[in-house]
Parts: C-alpha cells; structure tokens; sequence
C-alpha cells in the first residue's frame, strides 16, 4: 500500500501540469475555431482553469495534512493504513476531475452551437 502512495505523490504535479497544458491548449484551439463566440471559449477557459487551481490547491493541502499526519501518528497501525487508502482515493477524484475538465475542453465551439 505504501508503493502505491508513493506512487499516487508523484502522480500529483504530473497530472496537474498535464490537466493545465491540455485545457491551455483545448482553449487555444478552441478560440481560432470560433467564429462568434470568441468571449465565451476565453471565459469557459478561465473558469476551467480556475476550478483546476481550486482543486490542485485543495490537493496540495491533502498533501501536506498526509505528510503531517505520517509524521505524527496516533496509532501507527491504524493510521498508515487509513491515510494511504484515503489519500489514494483522493488523488482517484483528482484525476476524474482533470479528465472531465479536459474532456469538457475539448468539444469544439461548433459542437456547441449545434
């Protein structure tokens, strides 16, 4: 279980930076297809990006709580145990909302005005 934390930390800033560029560039995409609605693709990009940085902050937060509570364990059965399977969930959550947000990016302006 321990392989699989460590392994869920370093997912953490790969799959942030990834999520960023991809909405970035979706966005980007996204604004030279538009033609009318050129507002609506930099606005829906901005409100992406900011429940992105509302979710990583939320993630890094979860990070350094876990970080702190192995250092300082209760009952040091229990608690490693708990934190590494709450902590593997909540990186599981992390990466569904990066890919619904990159998915909700990448439809095109003109499957949206159809």
């Amino acid at each position: 279980m321990e392989m699989i934390g460590a392994i869920a930390i370093l997912l953490i800033p790969l799959i942030g930076v990834a999520v960023s560029c991809l909405v970035l560039t979706f966005g980007i995409v996204n604004y030279r297809l538009a033609i009318d609605s050129r507002g609506l693709v930099i606005l829906k990009t901005l409100f992406v990006l900011a429940i992105w940085a509302g979710a990583s902050a939320i993630m890094i937060f979860m990070l350094f709580a876990n970080f702190m509570a192995a250092s300082h364990p209760i009952n040091p059965e229990v608690a490693d145990s708990g934190l590494s399977k709450a902590f593997i969930i909540l990186v599981l959550i992390y990466i569904a909302i990066g890919g619904a947000l990159v998915f909700w990016m990448k439809r095109n302006v003109k499957d949206e005005n159809t």
